[in-house]
């Protein structure tokens, strides 16, 4: 478990603790456990304790795991340092695989975690006017009253202004393909003062080869910007199942072969499988 785990668990033991009165011995009485262990635990003494007891201590207390923790796993790291490379060179990139293996969860963690990072999911109904309604409502800008070529020239001017700025447009496969031809004339504009990362199932490798071999207007452009490939992601290993189940407080090596057994390479099971052990756990604590 990691530390950062107990030591909210710690503080829920704490704040439980001095809500209901209870002396240390008392609430060390009802968690089942002996008063010299919750004494460790609140001084961070964390060496002796075993994942068993910081579970048991937990559940007693009300703490919950259900805020879900992101995990460094291989897929992540490929995700963040592909972010990189394109923030900092000001390039394209294109990555296209199946659900589950952590695409998203990537491209929203970077995101969230870096300046000048712009993250859009993209949509069936958008047309190209809210596309770039969209992009001016991620830099903050004002978006209503303009025509589309006044709006187009707004979000351009703002996003060379700014350092080093990234745009993510994940399941770009869903823009309807005049939304995805007016991006074209963006990212024309923008070549060499924007980084973009163009992320989707594997429909939009299936789109893009067709829209290439028929020479339709933008595709091939698109596709030398991209280096002409779409990046895929890892299959699931045992050592990401572990790193994810005990960044959520999993650490039992049979919980944690049993989530890997069952995830069928899908990091939305592995999710799935770690709130319902939780669950089970806190009933049979309750």
């Amino acid at each position: 478990m990691e530390t950062y785990l107990k030591d909210e668990i710690r503080n829920a033991a704490e704040n439980y603790q001095e809500k209901t009165g209870m002396s240390m011995n008392k609430l060390a009485k009802k968690l089942g456990i002996n008063a010299a262990t919750l004494s460790k635990v609140y001084s961070r003494q964390y060496e002796s304790i075993s994942y068993e007891m910081f579970r048991k201590i937990a559940y007693g207390v009300g703490f919950s795991f259900n805020k879900w923790n992101t995990a460094l796993t291989a897929n992540l790291a490929d995700v963040i340092e592909l972010c990189k490379i394109a923030q900092n060179r000001k390039i394209s990139f294109g990555m296209a695989d199946r659900a589950g293996l952590g695409k998203t969860e990537g491209l929203e963690y970077y995101a969230a975690n870096n300046k000048n990072t712009y993250y859009l999911r993209c949509s069936f109904q958008w047309t190209h006017k809210v596309f770039l309604q969209k992009m001016a409502q991620c830099l903050g800008l004002e978006f209503s009253g303009f025509k589309v070529h006044e709006l187009a020239e707004i979000v351009i001017s703002e996003i060379k202004r700014r350092d080093n700025a990234l745009f993510i447009l994940d399941e770009i496969d869903k823009l309807k393909e005049g939304a995805f031809l007016y991006f074209i004339d963006l990212y024309n504009e923008l070549d060499g003062k924007c980084g973009f990362i163009l992320s989707g199932s594997p429909y939009i490798v299936k789109q893009m080869r067709v829209g290439v071999e028929k020479d339709k207007r933008g595709y091939q452009e698109i596709w030398s910007r991209i280096g002409q490939r779409w990046i895929t992601l890892k299959s699931i290993s045992k050592s990401d199942v572990n790193s994810v189940a005990r960044a959520n407080g999993i650490d039992d090596i049979a919980f944690i072969n049993e989530i890997y057994n069952d995830c069928n390479n899908d990091f939305r099971r592995v999710k799935r499988k770690i709130e319902a052990i939780h669950e089970k756990n806190q009933k049979n604590a309750a």
